[in-house]
């Protein structure tokens, strides 16, 4: 059986999933974690925890970068999804957060604790999902390189995000629409993206992600505005 750590939006719902899969003896011992801050101080220790059991409320979190640890260097730590409904949607979104599997806890209890045992001890995972059979599954979007070579390349990736042509990102960017085109085939080569739309969505994972560095300092800032306008 496995240690694993249950990540969810709710404590006391973390608490009683991490119960119940203890009790049904489907794992060794569960940890209980609000969102992603204990779960990534136990996965940094080696041999802490050998799983991380995912709330799907949670899926938007699992695609920012650095936002859910992958486990020291040789881990073998599996991540996985709880949902109560399993649409091909959060298939593919699990996939390109980079988890091992979906498991749909609405399933009857015997396909259940089969499907979670099997999923903890690696004999099931996504790529083995009906969806992918004849579809490549989505890269880790967390694993695409930044595709940019200079400050041209990320104004015309943002005119792609606001659904900009070839055409109106060439007369914006002031070059020919044949070269904004060889431009974008040579992010796409650079980054591994599959398509524009896949470029696009690297860019505005990038802005949420430097949104999140930024504002600390922003609120700081506001802070000791407000606080010398407090003083004159």
């Amino acid at each position: 059986m496995s240690r694993v750590v249950v990540c969810h939006v709710s404590e006391v719902a973390a608490a009683q999933t991490a119960d119940a899969l203890t009790k049904a003896r489907v794992v060794t011992s569960a940890d209980v974690s609000l969102g992603f801050g204990l779960a990534n101080e136990l996965i940094s220790q080696p041999g802490r925890v050998d799983a991380c059991l995912i709330d799907s409320t949670l899926i938007a979190q699992c695609l920012e970068r650095g936002r859910l640890q992958r486990g020291p260097r040789g881990s073998e730590l599996r991540r996985i999804m709880l949902a109560t409904s399993v649409p091909n949607s959060l298939v593919v979104q699990a996939a390109q957060a980079g988890l091992d599997d979906v498991v749909n806890l609405s399933d009857d209890v015997d396909t259940l604790l089969r499907s979670l045992r099997d999923s903890l001890a690696g004999r099931r995972n996504l790529g083995s999902h009906p969806l992918f059979r004849n579809v490549t599954p989505p890269r880790d979007v967390n694993s695409i390189a930044t595709p940019y070579r200079d400050t041209i390349d990320g104004e015309i990736v943002s005119m792609i995000a606001t659904g900009l042509t070839d055409d109106e990102i060439a007369k914006g960017v002031y070059l020919s629409c044949q070269t904004v085109r060889n431009r974008i085939s040579r992010m796409l080569e650079r980054s591994g993206a599959r398509n524009r739309t896949h470029l696009a969505s690297v860019f505005i994972r990038d802005q949420y992600h430097e949104l999140d560095t930024v504002l600390p300092y922003l609120r700081t800032w506001q802070d000791a505005t407000a606080r010398l306008a407090a003083v004159s």
